[in-house]
């Protein structure tokens, strides 16, 4: 088992304080999780693992960021085009 290292939040804790490294199977689960949330093709598992990994290793953190970043794209786009009119 090869842990991760992640920016940003912590490791979770074991209950008597131990930092416990996610796994890098289970963290390359979650970016599977994330490929399929977004439907997103499998060349896009390594921006998968940067986002997932700079989101201290929270999926849902890492969805989010997602999300937000797809809203503000798809704004400016919106924006861009309506400029051009």
């Amino acid at each position: 088992v090869l842990p991760i290292s992640v920016v940003g939040r912590k490791p979770s804790l074991h209950p008597n304080g131990v930092n416990i490294p996610l796994a890098q199977d289970v963290f390359l689960e979650h970016c599977q999780k994330l490929l399929e949330k977004f439907r997103y093709p499998w060349e896009m598992m390594p921006l998968m693992y940067v986002i997932l990994k700079d989101a201290g290793a929270d999926i849902e953190e890492a969805s989010r960021r997602i999300e937000e970043a797809k809203r503000i794209v798809n704004q400016t786009i919106s924006l861009h085009w309506m400029d051009r009119q």
